[in-house]
């Protein structure tokens, strides 16, 4: 249930982000000398890491209040609960600071807005004991919590989810495709309706490309033989590149030797590049139908030059143009990242 105005909540969440650190500090010193075993197996590197989770922790509960979404905050607790159960620790621990953390904000707020902060504790206490279901791959908790943390502009929280996924077993190609893909999809569909600005839209971007750089030197290569070479690239007009960035690195992983040339290129630089590397397949990402037409002067170009090679296309342009790219020539439209790997 959504709580007051958005001018109120925004004042509530500045208070609390403006204490998160020694609303952290208290929570771990409280939890610490609550369990001197902690300390005494971990040490002062554990004392470190319990802060820093903490801070997590009140990252969220803040951005959940801005938001005012009591959900948002139980998905992430949620998620914690697993993550953290996965490494042997118990849910209960979780709940013990989660419930500090409460009483330790609430020394920074006024009476009306502790109320509404115990509203946010006590459901996302009620989240730690819930038992949690047995999963085979990544659910969309985590892109829900990583969608999250992408509109409050948190890179670090951001890196730490995807780490979190990989090391709890999932291939980077697997949070690729359950993770950053659905969540920037999300961050889209929530710019196109105007609950977003094109600002946050961009910072959400922007650090999706900062996590793929830090997971791309774990993104394993395919040990079968290689495949041959790529391009991938966006027409000359097209801004948009994180499609194409995900396809390129996916590719390599599939044992192709890819050259992602960005967007917005000449036509004339791309056959260059085409013939340099002796390119076997060319994906073309298209996300404005205003590109189209450079779109299609590229296939063609290309069906011309190299009869041979082997054309994918795709982006939100193709898809809302029906057949079109059999049309023009393009020997696949693949309608995300999933699509490519299938195809090739």
């Amino acid at each position: 249930m959504m709580y007051g105005s958005l001018q109120v909540r925004t004042g509530t969440a500045q208070r609390i982000r403006a204490s998160r650190e020694q609303v952290a500090r208290g929570a771990t010193w409280v939890f610490f000398n609550r369990h001197p075993e902690w300390l005494e197996r971990y040490g002062e590197r554990g004392l470190q890491l319990g802060f820093e989770d903490a801070c997590f922790h009140v990252d969220f509960l803040s951005s959940a209040i801005e938001a005012g979404e009591v959900s948002a905050f139980v998905e992430y607790v949620s998620w914690a609960k697993g993550m953290l159960e996965s490494r042997g620790i118990a849910a209960e621990f979780l709940a013990e600071n989660i419930s500090q953390l409460g009483v330790e904000i609430a020394i920074h707020l006024d009476p009306s807005e502790k109320q509404h902060l115990l509203e946010f504790v006590d459901a996302g206490l009620l989240a730690c004991t819930r038992p949690s279901l047995p999963t085979h791959g990544i659910t969309n908790r985590a892109a829900n919590v990583y969608m999250q943390v992408l509109q409050a502009g948190n890179r670090s929280a951001a890196l730490n989810i995807a780490k979190e996924c990989v090391a709890n077993g999932h291939g980077v190609a697997q949070v690729y495709l359950e993770v950053l893909q659905p969540a920037m999809y999300e961050i889209g569909r929530l710019w196109e309706t105007n609950r977003i600005t094109v600002a946050r839209e961009h910072m959400a971007t922007a650090i999706t490309q900062y996590v793929m750089a830090q997971l791309f030197p774990m993104l394993c290569p395919s040990p079968t033989a290689k495949r041959g070479n790529a391009v991938v690239v966006g027409v000359q007009g097209e801004l948009h590149q994180l499609g194409a960035l995900m396809v390129s690195d996916l590719l390599e992983s599939e044992g192709w030797f890819v050259r992602f040339l960005g967007s917005n290129v000449p036509q004339a630089g791309i056959l260059d590049v085409i013939k340099q590397e002796n390119a076997t397949l060319l994906g073309i990402s298209t996300t404005l139908l205003t590109n189209m037409p450079k779109a299609l002067e590229l296939i063609k170009s290309a069906r011309n030059n190299f009869p041979g090679i082997r054309i994918i296309v795709g982006g939100a342009a193709f898809k809302s143009s029906g057949e079109l790219w059999k049309e023009a020539g393009a020997d696949h439209f693949a309608s995300d990242l999933k699509a490519v790997i299938s195809l090739t």
